[in-house]
């Protein structure tokens, strides 16, 4: 418990006093009669823990525990307050600027050493608990990088295996015994498969790495997925598959995956324990929540089992005596159910089958909510919105230019890290696409940089295109200071819905009939103006042009007019396309 203190006191006097006490009981004793005097002696050299006086001359106890507690390498010191202030108003200001405890002079020598001796005991416990942190985080992180490299390293023999295995069951020449055989490795092949998969499953889960995917979907079409799925297994066996379907909304909102993974456990539980009989999925709805309900008229289970059955690797005596399952389903479909705040329970009677019930909170999507995707072709009321897309690709550079700049985005791009701040700095864009592998300076760091560097009202939203397939690897880049994340490959309603979701923006859409309509009603507006600023020999040719119909005069116009406005020669561009040459003149003649 011994270690090194560090005393501050104007008084010599109580130095040597304090001194003496301490190094009587093994204490290693440094002191200062001044704070600045005490500072520079701390920064070289930081000790175990500080006794510290409050009334002393050009800078007294409190500022100089408020500058510790100020640099990050000091800022754990515990620091003791020695003082002959006594009144309670002195000793909260002194926990308020960080204190742990307070001596009154003139003060006691087993005192002393009491207080001394608890906050040592206290730091050497949070020194130990924090060791014990690091170490778990970094067992945690060496254990996810083992599964990673281990399901890598497994599933690509096992992709041949079960590759192979397949190959050989079409072949015609395979005789019984040996297509016998091909389906026993196939079937170990599937089983070992799946245990990779739950394992991976139950690790994500245990480290708090798996979350929800929350979206639309229709939960008839996922229900009747599942029904075919197991229709083979089911026919093959001779067993009867029922389901019920009652009051069950078709759109809702939820994470599809997790609820296809628990009922796809569930229900082949069932057909597997079930020699004779029926399974059977009752689906009901009160409003808020589905409920499911998979029975079966299989072995049962027994109560002793019935209280384990959701504990990892544990199995059932029918799973037991049948060696089928890998003791990890129950587990995984429970813990499924509680990420999305539902619930599993089981009833059973060995002998008379078991019954398995599912609640699951979803949302209801009415049919009217659902909403039709329409093409984005421009920016209601001339909005000018300026993008900057970094990314070293030039396919990838192009592509998203393209997109955004034909609806009328102002764009500018970087190939690298270096060449995105510049035009940041210049440019102020009021969002970024920000790829993260780029040369010089890769997205991260760019991200952080103007993280650090630009004006806190004014942040630019920074969207990362990525590839980034684990959790891992998009906590790392959300910690970096990104907005939000798309992955690639993307689809371009998923570009513009981010656009719309932080800066605001509002389409124009073209008419699901005729774009006739959508030009005459809504893109008058816009484009009338910026015909206006056309260089008028330009403007004269492109009336010419309309005037004439000729499609080859009309694009050779174009192409100069996309070099003064490339969103209004893309928008002539669609007009000439459906052959709107008298819009076009109505708009030059309204000027």
């Amino acid at each position: 418990m011994k270690g090194n203190i560090f005393i501050v006191d104007d008084s010599i006097n109580n130095l040597t006093l304090l001194e003496i006490i301490l190094k009587t009981r093994g204490y290693t004793v440094k002191k200062a009669k001044s704070g600045r005097e005490a500072l520079d002696a701390i920064r070289q050299e930081p000790p175990d823990l500080v006794m510290l006086d409050i009334m002393m001359p050009e800078m007294d106890g409190y500022d100089v525990c408020r500058t510790l507690k100020s640099e990050e390498l000091l800022k754990d010191i515990p620091i003791i307050f020695i003082s002959a202030l006594d009144d309670p108003f002195d000793k909260v200001k002194a926990f308020e600027v960080g204190g742990v405890d307070y001596v009154s002079k003139p003060f006691h020598a087993k005192e002393v050493i009491a207080r001394v001796e608890v906050q040592l005991k206290i730091r050497l416990l949070q020194k130990d608990l924090e060791k014990q942190r690091l170490e778990a985080i970094e067992a945690n992180r060496a254990k996810s990088l083992f599964l990673s490299n281990m399901s890598h390293e497994l599933r690509t023999p096992l992709n041949a295996i079960l590759g192979f295995a397949q190959l050989m069951q079409r072949d015609p020449d395979l005789n019984e015994d040996n297509r016998e055989k091909v389906s026993i490795i196939l079937r170990s092949g599937e089983h070992l498969l799946t245990l990779i998969d739950d394992v991976l499953s139950l690790s994500k889960i245990e480290a708090g790495r798996m979350s929800l995917n929350e979206k639309d979907f229709d939960l008839h079409v996922l229900l009747h997925a599942l029904q075919e799925m197991l229709g083979v297994k089911v026919k093959a066996k001779g067993l009867k598959l029922v389901f019920s379907l009652s009051n069950l909304p078709h759109f809702v909102y939820g994470d599809d995956v997790k609820l296809r993974q628990i009922l796809l456990n569930l229900l082949g539980n069932a057909v597997k324990f079930t020699q004779t009989g029926t399974v059977t999925l009752r689906a009901g709805w009160d409003g808020k929540r589905a409920t499911f309900e998979i029975e079966d008229t299989g072995y049962g289970i027994s109560q002793e089992d019935l209280v384990k059955i959701f504990e990892p690797f544990v199995q059932t005596e029918s799973g037991r005596i049948s060696q089928e399952g890998t003791g990890l389903g129950l587990a995984l479909s429970r813990k499924f159910a509680d990420l999305m705040k539902g619930e599993i329970t089981v009833k059973s009677q060995l002998g008379y089958g078991t019954t398995f019930k599912l609640e699951v909170p979803l949302v209801e999507i009415k049919s009217e909510q659902k909403q039709v995707r329409r093409k984005v072709v421009g920016l209601e009321n001339g909005q000018q919105y300026k993008i900057l897309i970094a990314d070293d690709t030039i396919e990838h550079r192009y592509l998203l230019a393209k997109l955004l700049s034909s609806v009328g985005f102002e764009i500018r791009e970087a190939e690298d890290g270096q060449e995105a701040i510049n035009i940041w700095k210049a440019w102020s864009p009021d969002l970024i696409w920000m790829d993260v592998r780029m040369p010089k300076m890769d997205g991260l760091e760019v991200t952080r940089y103007i993280r650090q560097h630009e004006n806190p009202e004014k942040k630019v939203v920074i969207v990362t295109l990525t590839s980034a397939a684990f959790d891992h690897e998009r906590e790392t880049i959300f910690a970096a200071g990104v907005n939000d994340l798309v992955t690639k490959p993307f689809k371009e309603e998923r570009i513009f819905e981010k656009i719309e979701q932080y800066l605001g923006v509002r389409y124009l859409y073209q008419d699901d009939n005729t774009f006739s309509k959508v030009i005459d009603e809504q893109f008058s507006s816009i484009i009338v103006p910026k015909l206006a600023n056309l260089p008028k020999p330009l403007l004269d040719e492109l009336k010419d042009a309309a005037i004439l119909g000729d499609l080859d005069t009309t694009n050779e116009v174009l192409g100069k007019i996309e070099v003064e406005d490339r969103f209004l020669a893309d928008r002539l561009n669609e007009m000439v396309k459906g052959f709107r040459f008298d819009a076009i003149l109505d708009m030059i003649n309204s000027l």
